[in-house]
């Protein structure tokens, strides 16, 4: 597993790259939502690091090649409620709807000041939940 110190020293560009080639191959090519999670949590901080959004699309698209879009909810879902758990803003919060340009309705407690929140947390600094914490997170919730 990468650490945190690995993916610190990387210029953010960079990092969302090497998570996209980190979270590919035989570990994520059939794996549970709790293990995409953890794929989306890497794309998405690369993506608050440079205060990006990222839409449902793009998200899928980078995750699994093509529009998946109904898997979307559950793997955002984990993310949520462990950031809930472990009081950080909303992570998922930063990807949007290609029309609207806002998350969607499920997302709790959406407003500008909490995307501003997730970008301005320094999200290298914090160690990347595991695939079994996320899903513990999700379990418990």
């Amino acid at each position: 597993m990468v650490n945190s110190i690995e993916f610190r020293a990387l210029p953010t560009e960079r990092a969302t790259r090497a998570a996209k080639l980190l979270t590919r191959g035989p570990l994520f090519k059939h794996s549970s939502l709790e293990k995409r999670a953890f794929q989306a949590w890497l794309i998405l901080i690369g993506r608050a690091e440079r205060r990006e959004t990222v839409t449902y699309t793009d998200l899928a698209l980078t995750m699994f090649g093509k529009r998946a879009l109904r898997h979307l909810g559950k793997i955002l879902g984990h993310i949520v409620h462990y950031c809930e758990q472990h009081r950080l803003p909303y992570l998922n919060c930063i990807v949007v709807g290609k029309r609207t340009g806002k998350p969607g309705w499920k997302v709790p407690e959406y407003n500008d000041k909490e995307r501003e929140k997730v970008y301005r947390r320094r999200w290298f600094d914090v160690l990347p939940p595991s695939p079994e914490e996320l899903k513990t997170a999700w379990k418990r919730d």
